[in-house]
């Protein structure tokens, strides 16, 4: 194989890894999510994880408020802060279902809006979370998810 071609498949896998790893944040033509932003939803898995260990709730009450704290604190732009912090955690089940209260607690259009954006045109990891979440929406809307039900 000659040195020319070779250079240039490193460089279109360079390309592509870039963009795969960039996609998140260019999905929703959003900024990079900012620290305080990747601060609190790594602040509310480590209270979900305290408090399941402690009162061996999943869901209790305080997870809950502080849930509800950080939607209103940062609104529908905190899913940006999520998907990154999920693609970076690289988890293979159930776990990313913790932020489920949170994305319940968000305004539902504007949340549902950039949910499917990223189901539409981010990589298979975002996209996958982005449904799942967007079928608890739904569910909760009729009485019978996971989340808070906006009324």
């Amino acid at each position: 194989m000659k040195a020319g071609v070779v250079k240039r498949a490193d460089k279109l896998c360079l390309i592509v890894a870039l963009s795969a790893l960039a996609s998140s944040t260019l999905v929703a033509n959003a900024k990079p999510p900012s620290k305080s932003t990747m601060l609190a939803v790594e602040t509310l898995e480590t209270k979900f994880q305290q408090l399941t260990i402690k009162t061996g709730e999943n869901w209790g009450p305080e997870f809950m408020a502080a849930s509800k704290e950080v939607a209103d604190t940062y609104g529908p732009p905190i899913l940006h802060a999520v998907m990154h912090h999920l693609w970076r955690r690289k988890w293979s089940g159930e776990e990313p279902l913790i932020f489920v209260p949170l994305v319940g607690y968000l305004p539902r259009k504007e949340t549902i809006a950039i949910l499917k954006k990223y189901r539409r045109f981010s990589r298979g990891f975002d996209a996958l979370y982005a449904r799942e979440f967007l079928t608890e929406i739904e569910m909760a809307d009729h009485g019978d998810g996971l989340g808070p039900r906006e009324e």
